[in-house]
């Protein structure tokens, strides 16, 4: 496991965790009710 696979594991994981902490926002936004059907 290289330094570069490493260096793209964590990216991945801090850009997950943006988008879940981006979904958690819309779910707890006015429009919450519209995402919940999806």
């Amino acid at each position: 496991m290289g330094p570069a696979l490493t260096t793209v594991l964590m990216d991945t994981h801090s850009h997950w965790s943006m988008l879940n902490g981006t979904i958690t926002l819309v779910k707890h936004s006015p429009q919450s009710q519209v995402l919940d059907g999806l």
